[in-house]
Formats: C-alpha cells, structure tokens, sequence
C-alpha cells in the first residue's frame, strides 16, 4: 500500500517547468503584494522592507510547487474542488514556509547570544526562538498579504485548478 501511495506520488508530479514558472510568478506576486502593502500602510518603505519581502517570495517559491503536486496528487474532477485544494493548499503553505524562513532570520540574528551548540540549552533557545519569531508573524506579518495577496491567491488557484486536470 505504502509503494503504491509513493508510486502515484511520483507520477502525479508536476513537470520542472510548470513548477519553477508558477514557483516565480507566485513568489513575485507575493513580493508585489508585500511591498504594496507596505507601502499602503506607511507611506514610504522602511529600509528592512526589501528583507521582508524576499523573506516572503522565498515562502512563496517554495509552496508553489508543493501546491501544484498536492492538488494533482488529489486527482480532484471538479473544478471547484480543486480551486478549493489549491486556495487552501497554496495559501496554507506559503503561510508555513514564509513563518518557518521568518524564524530562521530570527535564530540567524538571535544565534550569537544563544548557548552552545547542541545543548540543552541552545536546543530550549531554538524552540523558543522559533516560536517567537512564528508569533511575530502572525501577528505583524499577515497584515502584508492583504489587500492584495488575497487577489493573487485567488487568482493563483484558479489558474491552478483549470490547468490542472484528471
């Protein structure tokens, strides 16, 4: 059962080419809709804006694929149930990715106050740096997906799910 399961897995994957194209147009929307929003709400762009948004078109990139693997694994016939598996999908894995780099920046700058490498210690410092950081996102950094990153999620998806098919 577990060979076959990874046997659809595999044949349901995305071609390298639709994956990388979606992969670069979902990332430079998100960057888009990052720096828009940005700029909406302050009137000018702080100069870590640009961190910012590389940190979210990185997320982006790298759930694009995914999302493009999950709906097609799915095998969905209708078109509203993959636009569903797609919005979903998309929008849930650009949010885990984007949250988990976000953390990474913060252990990155956080790292040189930590303990030793590998102790109990550093280990408790990871943990909570990580979830720190995950916070901060969501609390701060979710704003910046609207109101534009909602328009290019839908849009996303819906492309998604019309060239995606049985």
């Amino acid at each position: 059962m577990i060979r076959r399961f990874a046997g659809h897995l595999w044949r349901t994957r995305p071609p390298l080419r639709d994956a990388l194209g979606f992969a670069l147009v979902w990332a430079a929307a998100i960057i888009v809709s990052t720096m828009a929003s940005a700029l909406l709400a302050r009137h000018a762009l702080p100069p870590e804006a640009l961190r910012i948004a590389v940190i979210f078109g990185l997320g982006a990139a790298i759930a694009a694929p995914l999302c493009l693997w999950f709906v097609r694994a799915l095998a969905l016939r209708a078109q509203s149930a993959r636009f569903a598996a797609a919005f979903s999908s998309l929008s849930l894995l650009t949010l885990a990715f984007t949250a988990f780099l976000f953390g990474y920046d913060f252990w990155w700058y956080f790292a040189q106050w930590h303990g030793d490498t590998f102790t109990r210690l550093w280990l408790i410092q990871l943990v909570f740096t990580f979830a720190s950081a995950t916070y901060q996102f969501l609390v701060a950094g979710l704003r910046l997906y609207v109101p534009f990153g909602v328009f290019a999620l839908m849009a996303a998806a819906l492309l998604v799910a019309r060239r995606t098919s049985r």
